[in-house]
């Protein structure tokens, strides 16, 4: 009798045994999920912040070409304004000239 209980004790110690190691090794897989699953949170946290850097990043872009555009325009502008004002004087240089002819002309006679 007392053989057969070292028996089943030592069959009980051994299937205990055998439980704490199923335990950890389950605990180990559960914790290789959570690191996992941590790992991909992580992941998509870093993709968000890059994809808002690169939303920023074209919006910056897209400012500084509308005020190079801007600029651009202005400066058009400002040389058709120049243009503009270099025609009428020699416009007006060539009227001043003609008049100055025609006043030459009616003296000479």
């Amino acid at each position: 009798r007392k053989k057969e209980l070292e028996v089943s004790i030592k069959e009980k110690s051994m299937r205990l045994l055998q439980l704490e190691v199923e335990a950890a090794e389950k605990s180990a897989t559960l914790k290789k999920i959570k690191d996992a699953e941590s790992a991909r949170q992580l992941r998509s946290e870093i993709d968000a912040a890059a994809l808002n850097a690169e939303k920023r990043e074209v919006v910056h872009a897209s400012k500084a070409r509308l005020a190079f555009l801007h600029d651009r325009d202005a400066s058009m502008d400002y040389q058709r304004l120049t243009e503009d004002r270099s025609f009428q004087k020699e416009a007006i240089r060539r009227q001043w000239h003609l008049e100055e002819r025609e006043m030459e002309n009616r003296d000479s006679r």
